[in-house]
């Protein structure tokens, strides 16, 4: 964590990256759905000690249907994340 920030994780859009929220360091699971305000995709975080898993289903306002889109990323706590920030 840097410049005294109590959090190590920011949550945004997989779509438009919209800021979520900010998390702080997480022990055990954490499971969060939000559909995004800006571009009304709905993301999915599932985040452990070593897994972020974001699924965002993103919305088309062309047809009014939604096309899903899986962004899987796998991170090692000691490699993916630099300064608390992905």
């Amino acid at each position: 964590m840097s410049n005294g920030s109590n959090y190590a994780h920011m949550w945004r859009c997989a779509k438009c990256f919209y800021h979520f929220a900010n998390i702080a360091e997480v022990e055990g699971f954490l499971k969060e759905e939000k559909k995004c305000p800006k571009c009304k995709s709905l993301n999915t975080l599932t985040l452990t000690r070593k897994e972020i898993t974001i699924h965002c289903l993103l919305y088309d306002p062309d047809t009014d249907t939604k096309d899903a889109k899986d962004i899987n990323d796998e991170f090692e706590k000691a490699s993916s994340y630099d300064n608390g920030h992905y």
